[in-house]
């Protein structure tokens, strides 16, 4: 009996909405299930997904399949030119980051005053003002995160940030309205602060890393000389197919992972 292999085609895309580990392992749990991919890989580092598909499979319908957990997949084919999408993650972040220093700044002071802040009208409508900063505009990624998990009945660390951050704030604003003196504005405004400070830090990393593998793959090899019908050719790497019989000249680069069959040389590993 022959076994007839099936054509695949690979499909690259960006994945917006990841935060964390366990949202990269969500959206490739979901892909795979999927009947048309044969394998699905997510990096959260990089905030990209490599998926396999069988043939006349709709990218469409991948899409809507993780847009229905929260997330958001976007074909990357002739987006090379276009800005990374971590490096822009991470300027949004580092500009959060200035905004919140002088707010953390402010509360970081009234603590060290401490019940004397309390008990000034002006001090307690400041902090209240620049705890709704710190909440709505600077902290606004956590939240919208965390309603969109919500909508999807799912939870990840944005849900816990806002659960924790509005149960100060809200807390501290109904205290303030009937007099109170247990405010824990502060609470909630060095919460975010320390937060973005932290959500920058691994953006960065995450652009760096992203940018070591993109130059890694950038030094593999483009091209690939088959054996086909007892004729040697040059194709694009991407067409290589399982079974192909490849020949590697002297100082070449190896295109594909595969078995040594016959010949002994000299090749370029710096891959």
């Amino acid at each position: 009996m022959t076994r007839t292999r099936v054509a695949q085609r690979t499909i690259d895309y960006d994945v917006e909405g990841m935060t964390c580990g366990s949202c990269a392992a969500r959206v490739q749990k979901t892909l795979a299930k999927n009947e048309a991919v044969t394998e699905a890989e997510v990096n959260y580092a990089t905030g990209r997904a490599r998926v396999s598909v069988r043939p006349g499979a709709e990218s469409s319908a991948l899409e809507a399949a993780v847009e229905r957990i929260g997330y958001r997949l976007s074909p990357i084919e002739g987006q090379a030119a276009k800005d990374d999408p971590q490096d822009a993650e991470a300027r949004s972040w580092y500009r959060r980051v200035l905004g919140a220093a002088p707010l953390a700044l402010f509360m970081s002071v009234t603590m060290l005053v401490g019940r004397e802040a309390m008990d000034n009208d002006v001090v307690r409508a400041l902090m209240l003002v620049t705890a709704t900063i710190a909440e709505f505009v600077i902290g606004w990624p956590f939240l919208i995160e965390a309603a969109r998990r919500a909508r999807h009945l799912a939870a990840n660390m944005d849900t816990l940030i806002a659960v924790g951050t509005l149960s100060a704030y809200g807390f501290s604003v109904y205290q303030l309205l009937v007099g109170g003196e247990d405010l824990y504005f502060e609470t909630s405004v060095l919460i975010i602060s320390f937060l973005t400070l932290g959500r920058y830090l691994e953006a960065r990393a995450r652009a760096s890393a992203g940018d070591a593998i993109r130059a890694l793959l950038r030094i593999g090899a483009k091209e690939a000389r088959v054996v086909r019908d007892g004729e040697e050719i040059v194709i694009p790497v991407d067409g290589v197919r399982v079974g192909d019989l490849m020949k590697i000249g002297p100082g070449e680069k190896i295109p594909a992972d595969g078995e040594v069959v016959e010949g002994t040389s000299a090749v370029d590993e710096s891959m």
